[in-house]
């Protein structure tokens, strides 16, 4: 999600330079998004979208990095174990 974030914010740069050099007023552009419309950029209705779940789906991705962390660990501890006893 991160990256799609990421890549969204980088498109919208190119778009709002573009649109700067030919006097497009991005203002009047509207994305829809469900059922409703939005002048937001997608990055923007990613972030406000992002904000209303609950702390463990806006962290899980963190979360799954961690828990392989973990396990990762535990693997190489119980193989270095097995190795010197």
């Amino acid at each position: 999600m991160l990256v799609t974030v990421d890549r969204a914010i980088r498109l919208e740069e190119e778009l709002k330079r573009f649109c700067k050099d030919r006097g497009v007023d991005l203002g009047k552009i509207t994305i829809r998004v469900g059922c409703e419309d939005t002048s937001a950029m997608i990055s923007g209705v990613i972030k406000k979208k992002r904000r209303t779940y609950n702390w463990f789906k806006r962290e899980a991705h963190g979360l799954t990095y961690l828990f392989l962390g973990l396990a990762c660990s535990l693997l190489l501890a119980y193989f270095l174990h097995g190795l010197l006893f």
